[in-house]
């Protein structure tokens, strides 16, 4: 299945391409201005502090201000040009203040860089040990930056996993229109190191209830125009996020929404309708991923729905419609 991911590299190089037209932008337009301001002002910044304020003034406030804000419409003008987009892990554009935060972490190589070159108390006749290691550390999270986005393949560095967002395509109507709006975010897996090991095959049924997320799913079906891994079978591809199980479907022909697969501990089986029966036997099957809205089993969610005494609107508690 390892074959699935051949599409996820072009992502990786919008990504950055994307980032440089960004950073080449705000240079164009931050650097004259900043000349230009410290010439009508009179002000020659000369001491390390001068030239760091200097810099948080013409540089930084403004970059922060645009990443902020292109982010909370969903793109930056680079990631538009090479067809991008921000996601929250919810759908939709992140908020202003999950995108200040996503911000904050992608600049933060960047502004350590810069206090670590300027406010390091050091004369410009010395470069201390200490103030060569913070440079050498600033540097290598920038690299740990870019590591984490290609491990993903673009979809995730540092700064989307810390503000619960992703980077993908956007694909035409399907994807201008926007991700669908869970209104919640899906839940860890049970054991990262056990995603992709699970058997293909699954319970059939919902079963109402689930203990544990065990992997996400895209289905993939090669006669409508997703890569042939299978020789014309149906094939999946497993993730430990559904974030990026939605990136990749968006990404990829052919491919269905994500699926969740679930552990029943127990479950409530109902052979007639209004015949509902508690099944205490552990078994694995696919939920749609807004199944998982509902709260996770406890010792007393399936007696409490199959007492004498259990409300009108027992289903509705049991999917997290209403209040028990």
């Amino acid at each position: 299945m390892s074959g699935a991911r051949l599409t996820l590299p072009s992502l990786l190089v919008r990504r950055v391409a994307a980032y440089a037209l960004d950073v080449v932008l705000l240079f164009a337009v931050c650097a004259p201005c900043s000349f230009l301001g410290m010439w009508l002002l009179d002000l020659r910044p000369e001491q390390g502090a001068e030239i760091w304020w200097a810099l948080v003034v013409t540089f930084s406030i403004p970059c922060w201000t645009y990443f902020t804000c292109s982010d909370a419409r969903g793109h930056t003008f680079g990631k538009r040009w090479f067809g991008l987009r921000v996601v929250s892990e919810v759908g939709g554009a992140p908020p202003l203040r999950q995108a200040l935060q996503r911000t904050a972490w992608k600049l933060l190589p960047w502004e350590t860089t810069h206090a670590v070159a300027f406010l390091w108390p050091a004369g410009w006749d010395t470069f201390p040990l200490s103030q060569g290691t913070g440079l050498a550390v600033a540097n290598l999270m920038a690299l740990g930056w870019l590591a984490a986005a290609a491990w993903t393949g673009g979809a995730r560095s540092v700064h989307d996993r810390m503000a619960a967002t992703f980077v993908a395509r956007m694909q035409g109507e399907a994807f201008e229109s926007g991700v669908p709006e869970l209104g919640f975010t899906p839940p860890d897996v049970l054991d990262r190191a056990l995603v992709g090991t699970w058997p293909a095959q699954s319970g059939a049924g919902g079963g109402y209830v689930w203990d544990a997320v065990l992997e996400y799913r895209v289905w993939c079906h090669p006669h409508r125009g997703a890569p042939d891994l299978a020789d014309g079978s149906d094939w999946y591809q497993p993730f430990a996020t559904w974030a990026e199980a939605r990136t990749f479907a968006l990404q990829t022909p052919g491919a269905e929404e994500p699926l969740a697969l679930v552990l029943q501990e127990e479950r409530i089986d109902e052979p007639a309708p209004g015949q509902y029966v508690h099944v205490r036997e552990p078994r694995r099957t696919e939920w749609p991923v807004e199944f998982l809205r509902r709260p996770r089993r406890t010792a007393r969610t399936i007696p409490d729905f199959l007492a004498p005494d259990a409300p009108p609107n027992r289903l509705d508690i049991l999917r997290g419609l209403a209040e028990p």
